[in-house]
C-alpha cells in the first residue's frame, strides 16, 4: 500500500472511531437526566470540546484528537463536519 493510501485509511479509521465514540457518549448522555441547554455563552476551542465531550483519557485518544484538530487547522478536515459528527 502506498503511503498516501495508508494515511487515507488511517484517517477513515480515525473518523469511524470518532463516530463510534460519539455514539457511545450519546447513549450514555441519553441515560442521564437532562439539564437545560445553554445556547449562548463561552464556546470551547475544538481540542477542549473533543477532549471533554468524548471523555478522552488515554494517550491514544488524546493523540487522535490532536490529529483531528491539526487536520481542521490545515483545512483538510472541515470544522462543520467535525462539529456535526461530534453532535451526532
Amino acid at each position: 500500500m502506498t503511503r498516501s493510501r495508508q494515511c487515507t485509511r488511517k484517517l477513515r479509521v480515525g473518523i469511524l472511531t470518532m463516530l463510534c465514540l460519539t455514539v457511545c457518549v450519546n447513549a450514555t448522555i441519553a441515560q442521564q437526566p437532562t439539564a437545560p441547554q445553554v445556547t449562548e455563552g463561552r464556546k470551547l476551542p475544538l481540542k477542549e470540546q473533543l477532549t471533554l465531550g468524548l471523555k478522552a483519557t488515554t494517550k491514544d485518544d488524546k493523540a487522535f484528537i490532536d490529529k483531528v484538530v491539526l487536520k481542521v487547522e490545515q483545512g483538510v478536515l472541515p470544522r462543520p463536519l467535525v462539529d456535526s459528527t461530534f453532535l451526532w
